[in-house]
């Protein structure tokens, strides 16, 4: 149901914008720690834009965690909703919002093959007994967003550069661990194992809160 409105808001800002002087609006590709996106601006006020964007980026890489080895997977799909203020005669612009992550999340998958072993809260287990572990790390789904750039897709000229550079509150994260007991008279320790790898993997990623977002594209005022 957030989507479905958070959807239905960045519809009506689309609407809005279309409806405007062809001079207010602009349009912006972009690429950055948040993946490839797109950003539609359209000037509220003298110096201030309202600006809509969506961006998307998904990474797979092998990486260790409290001894154990994942294949990981970050999705993350951001939609944003920004207010920039130029208040010098130039590019340069404060900006502040809010984001909505309807899919953000890492997610790590660890299969033994057979004869190999998994190591839990430093217990060993071979591929007979434990056949699989898989996390998840749940990010929040709506963050505030703040944040320096310059470039105004809605000012002098038709094509600009684009920069930006801020933070948005991705944490505090909720992990959530799934595994495959093979051996029923293990489970009770496997599932003991578990819930303490869950509270390491949780402490290892408190200090994570805040997500840098740095992002380079390029406008065209329409």
């Amino acid at each position: 149901m957030r989507k479905l409105t958070w959807i239905v808001g960045l519809m009506w800002f689309a609407g809005m914008c279309s409806a405007a002087d062809s001079d207010e609006l602009g349009v912006a590709l972009k690429v950055g720690t948040i993946g490839l996106g797109v950003d539609l601006s359209y000037s509220l006020y003298d110096k201030v834009n309202l600006r809509g964007g969506y961006s998307r980026i998904d990474r797979k890489r092998n990486v260790n965690e409290t001894g154990v080895s994942y294949k990981a997977e970050l999705a993350m799909s951001s939609a944003t909703l920004l207010l920039d203020w130029h208040p010098f005669a130039n590019g340069f612009r404060l900006t502040g919002g809010v984001s909505y992550y309807p899919d953000n999340q890492v997610t790590g998958s660890a299969v033994p093959v057979a004869g190999q072993t998994l190591t839990v809260n430093d217990v060993v287990y071979d591929s007979s007994d434990l056949a699989s572990l898989d996390v998840a790390v749940e990010l929040k789904s709506f963050s505030p967003y703040i944040g320096v750039g310059w470039g105004n897709s809605v000012g002098d000229g038709h094509w600009s550069i684009t920069l930006d550079a801020g933070f948005t509150k991705v944490g505090p994260a909720h992990v959530g661990v799934g595994y495959t007991c093979i051996d029923p008279v293990l489970c009770a320790s496997i599932d003991a194992d578990v819930q303490a790898e869950i509270a390491e993997l949780e402490d290892d990623i408190s200090d994570f809160t805040w997500w840098p977002v740095l992002s380079i594209g390029f406008a065209y005022k329409i």
